[in-house]
């Protein structure tokens, strides 16, 4: 475990928690590698010290992991920055979307799940409270280093997760390197580059999840989104301005974009009925979106939509619902009610369909 001199030299009780540490490691390699490179630049008594109990939870933490739906939601968590305030609501819908609970078909009873796993996850001190917020938890960033770990088999080097924090631009050479990855997390992204990919963008055969979070970037490079066939879940939180360009898939979530003024663009303008823009769309989440004015120009089907969670979107007066749009899987639509009732609709049918399952 390397720790530098300066670290000793900010407290002296550092130096006696730190040989507790390596006891609680028992000498094992791995384990000492993890937590050197999480609290090597640490400079605080408490931060050791949270590093110490966790390390003396690690049974319960071990019997925790051993439940499956617990270990995937616990690993997922990894995909925020360390010590990131994540909302409770957020994350259990962003575990619904990627189908991580059970009960995913039953919207109530995956909240509940979803509520219960939040709660393991903290008594194992897997997650911590949030100081702000009871709303909130996080995760430490020791911990947070375990959990990228573990989405990596023994004997790969290739990595599943990949989360950026803070670069100015995502090189070419990032993005074939990624390839192959599970989950893709960006964080507070300039730019994307792919001049030096050549003519054709790489494929992701096996990305999953996608999350572009507070990104400068004022639209997806054309052609990012097709070469992604399996992504379940793109999130698109926190960024200036956005437009999305390409089909969507199971889950899109956009939240304090106060620039955007459109979500979807389509290149050529012109969009087929049977496009499949929205065919595998099951749960659309809009917050905190001042100017956005509307989703795209045209009414087309959403088949497979679930749930609808909108909120803090005053100039958004029309959602492009069409007769087929949650036919046989709507099960919740929440909204402020003002803002739900001054609604326009394409048809009287439609509303109706949509009113039964709304909750302010």
């Amino acid at each position: 475990m390397k720790v530098g001199e300066d670290t000793f030299n900010s407290h002296p009780e550092i130096l006696t928690l730190v040989e507790e540490i390596v006891k609680e490691c028992k000498g094992l390699p791995l384990a000492l590698i993890t937590i050197g490179r999480a609290m090597a630049d640490k400079k605080t008594l408490q931060r050791w010290d949270r590093a110490l109990q966790v390390l003396k939870t690690y049974p319960s933490t071990s019997s925790t992991l051993s439940n499956g739906p617990i270990k995937s939601c616990f690993l997922y968590c990894s995909m925020f920055p360390s010590d990131y305030e994540i909302l409770e609501d957020e994350l259990i819908e962003l575990w619904i979307g990627e189908g991580l609970l059970i009960a995913s078909y039953d919207i109530q009873r995956a909240w509940n799940q979803g509520s219960d796993i939040i709660q393991s996850l903290k008594e194992a001190c897997l997650l911590d409270s949030s100081d702000q917020s009871e709303k909130h938890v996080k995760m430490h960033d020791m911990i947070r280093d375990m959990a990228l770990w573990l989405t990596t088999k023994p004997g790969e080097d290739k990595k599943k997760v990949v989360v950026k924090e803070r670069a100015r631009m995502v090189e070419s050479r990032d993005i074939v390197e990624w390839k192959e990855a599970h989950r893709i997390s960006l964080w507070d992204i300039a730019t994307v580059s792919l001049l030096d990919i050549g003519h054709e963008m790489p494929s992701f055969p096996n990305l999953e999840t996608l999350f572009l979070r507070r990104s400068s970037m004022d639209e997806i490079p054309t052609g990012f989104l097709e070469k992604m066939p399996l992504v379940r879940v793109l999130d698109l939180s926190y960024n200036i301005a956005w437009k999305v360009v390409g089909r969507l898939h199971e889950l899109l979530a956009v939240s304090a974009c106060e620039s955007m003024e459109e979500l979807i663009g389509w290149n050529g303008g012109v969009v087929k009925e049977n496009s499949g823009l929205f065919s595998r769309l099951t749960t659309l989440q809009l917050e905190n979106l001042p100017r956005l004015k509307r989703i795209c120009n045209w009414a087309l089907p959403f088949p497979s939509l679930k749930m609808i969670y909108v909120h803090s979107c005053e100039n958004l007066r029309k959602i492009p619902f069409d007769f087929n749009s949650g036919k046989n899987s709507l099960k919740k639509t929440q909204a402020e009610q003002n803002w739900w009732e001054g609604l326009k609709w394409e048809d009287e049918a439609i509303k109706q369909r949509f009113n039964s399952f709304f909750m302010p």
